[in-house]
């Protein structure tokens, strides 16, 4: 008979910069704001801009909302997933959150939702 396996090994969280800051999920489709220089997930992002006219993270106002693919950060996801799997196991990722981030991050002025990120990390 086979040997029964070890205890799974906890998932390896990704790198936070491989994490959209609105979901806090991996990113699988990243582009670039390109006013703000942040990367978000592109549906995530567009959905955010349909509504609003600030970074999502800066909350600074901005004067164009265009984004560009970006395809650097995308071929590092891709190749941390072939190397670590995806976060919650293998395949597809399960939305497993990232680590915090490691600078003070701002808060919403009242007349913007509040982000899960800012849920998570702005409780008192």
């Amino acid at each position: 008979p086979a040997p029964a396996p070890g205890p799974a090994s906890p998932p390896v969280e990704p790198p936070d910069d491989f994490c959209c800051p609105i979901s806090l999920e991996l990113m699988r489709d990243p582009v670039l704001l390109v006013e703000s220089g942040r990367s978000f997930e592109k549906q995530n992002i567009d959905e955010w801009l349909q509504n609003h006219a600030v970074c999502p993270v800066t909350r600074r106002p901005l004067a164009t909302k265009q984004t560009v693919r970006n395809i650097a950060l995308r071929s590092a996801i891709e190749s941390w997933v072939e190397a670590n799997g995806s976060p919650g196991g293998a395949g597809p990722a399960q939305g497993a959150g990232p680590a915090p981030p490691a600078a003070p991050l701002p808060q919403a002025p009242p007349s913007l939702p509040t982000l899960p990120w800012e849920q998570r990390f702005n409780r008192e």
